[in-house]
């Protein structure tokens, strides 16, 4: 069984153009100085252009034809968007603070049992560690297991407060 392989050709360059034109003209002439034909044409293909604006528009035409045809950018993956929370209950004047330690059960009567977790997913580890504090103070004892990274510190915390 043979299958048919796919084989996609990369243009000729700049320089592979050149040579088979002069390639070509060449066999026209039969003769076998590709260099030499190469100079030649470029010569009087200038002093053409000078003469017959015509063949100069053809040549104009052509070198904007070989430009180097752009790949579309890809469009770019949209970016995540922020979660927002959305307080359940009414604090006149409340702001949260993200200088003053997090306490996971104000954060739970503010925006409810089902934003604690995005809530605790918006905070540094840093402010993790204070929110840990937080939580050993009424656990007395109970510390995360191994060492702290932000899915522990978020585990110990949901698991201590909602049980």
């Amino acid at each position: 069984m043979t299958t048919a392989a796919t084989t996609t050709t990369k243009p000729p360059t700049y320089a592979q153009r050149a040579a088979a034109a002069a390639v070509q003209a060449n066999e026209r002439f039969s003769y076998t100085d590709e260099k030499r034909m190469q100079a030649a044409l470029s010569e009087v293909a200038l002093d053409e252009m000078s003469r017959n604006p015509a063949f100069a528009v053809r040549v104009r035409n052509r070198y904007d034809e070989l430009a180097p045809q752009k790949a579309p950018k890809p469009d770019k993956a949209p970016k995540p968007t922020k979660p927002k929370l959305v307080p359940i209950k009414e604090f006149p004047g409340f702001q949260l603070d993200a200088t003053r330690p997090l306490d996971p059960w104000f954060i739970i009567e503010y925006f409810g049992e089902n934003q604690l977790e995005t809530a605790l997913r918006m905070q540094t580890i840093g402010n993790l560690r204070k929110s840990i504090a937080v939580v050993e103070e009424r656990f007395p004892g109970t510390t995360p297991k191994g060492k702290l990274t932000k899915e522990i510190a978020i585990s110990y915390i949901l698991e201590r407060v909602l049980g």
